[in-house]
């Protein structure tokens, strides 16, 4: 049998409001009463075992206190529903300091693009808003039933207009050439994907093209030629000899590089060129918090924020469900030098 909280009241001898402000955090009362009474209603609690009735809260407040993580079709496709494991652990950050439960699950297009998938999430997992890392290729139907249902949602890594939060890759390989160019580098070669040559033809992140232009402004700012290489290897294919070849073509003394699984190519075949990393090549690249494997660790390039993307996306979020129909601008957040291993000045 459930136990009431008139039972709790009977068994630490006290009223029944007492009981039910002591034990409702969010009435903001409990601290009017004596540490003793506090004390013997939690014990009494305890004693009986007394568990918080969920959705009876949530049928006075209206709200769950939790909130969900869509990961978007094939969580393992590196295309589609990639997701840092920095960006979940500052989700799981956020939502411990704001005391949210957080559920996540990987659904398919068809599931998605049913009509009654996404309310039928909320109410089934007892969910107040969504989060959705579905970050390239969302089928209409899933957006729009976003929209029509007026779900209070917030995108992460996607680049929108609003309800959005993503880092400002563009800054970043700016940032990261600049830095370069201040070294005294000049012959800097751009490493990036290239959609025909790609293992997964749907990833078109808004980073590939973001990140190269970053580049090229830098390096139009600083009146030095434009050198970009496109090879399929920043995403774990072999790193082809054509695209070494095409990348030593112009001698340069770095390599600006899409990703951590391209530098780790470009260094491997660095060094089996008999060249020294960073004295006769300087690898920089883009990483994230969590890049702890010892190789990607050690390179130079820009620390992409995600902690903060998910810290910032369960905020926004909160500000969603409380206001679903008002659209909030979205943020980019700026990614900060690292400083690493393989970037040296060029030798002269």
């Amino acid at each position: 049998m459930a136990v009431r909280l008139q039972d709790i009241a009977d068994e630490a001898g006290v009223s029944l409001p007492t009981v039910s402000h002591i034990l409702n955090p969010a009435s903001g009362r409990a601290h009017r009463f004596r540490e003793q009474t506090r004390r013997k209603v939690t014990e009494a609690a305890a004693k009986l075992g007394y568990r918080p009735n969920a959705a009876a809260k949530a049928t006075v407040s209206g709200r769950f206190n939790a909130i969900s993580l869509i990961l978007g079709a094939q969580f393992t496709d590196r295309g589609r529903g990639w997701m840092a494991g920095s960006l979940l652990h500052g989700i799981n950050l956020a939502c411990h300091d704001a005391k949210l439960l957080l559920s996540m699950a990987a659904l398919s297009d068809d599931e998605l693009a049913d009509d009654a998938a996404l309310p039928g999430i909320l109410q089934q997992w007892c969910s107040d808003g969504l989060l959705v890392n579905y970050i390239v290729h969302m089928p209409p139907p899933v957006a729009d039933a976003i929209m029509r249902h007026r779900i209070p949602s917030i995108y992460l890594n996607v680049k929108r207009d609003h309800d959005a939060v993503y880092p400002d890759d563009e800054q970043a390989a700016r940032e990261l050439t600049q830095h370069l160019i201040e070294m005294d580098h000049q012959r800097i070669v751009y490493l990036g994907p290239v959609r025909e040559k790609m293992r997964w033809p749907n990833y078109t992140h808004y980073s590939a093209a973001d990140r190269m232009a970053g580049y090229i402004t830098a390096m139009t700012e600083a009146d030095l030629p434009v050198r970009v290489v496109h090879d399929a290897s920043i995403f774990g294919s072999a790193f082809t000899p054509d695209a070494w070849a095409d990348v030593m073509a112009h001698q340069p003394t770095a390599v600006v590089v899409y990703n951590g699984v391209g530098a780790l190519q470009v260094h491997a075949a660095t060094l089996m060129s008999n060249l020294r990393v960073p004295d006769d090549l300087s690898i920089v690249t883009f990483t994230d918090e969590w890049s702890s494997e010892s190789a990607r660790r050690d390179f130079s390039g820009m620390r992409l924020p995600f902690i903060e993307v998910g810290q910032q996306a369960v905020q926004m979020l909160q500000k969603k469900i409380d206001q679903p129909d008002i659209q909030q601008p979205a943020r980019t957040l700026a990614a900060a030098w690292c400083e690493g291993l393989t970037c040296a000045q060029p030798r002269r």
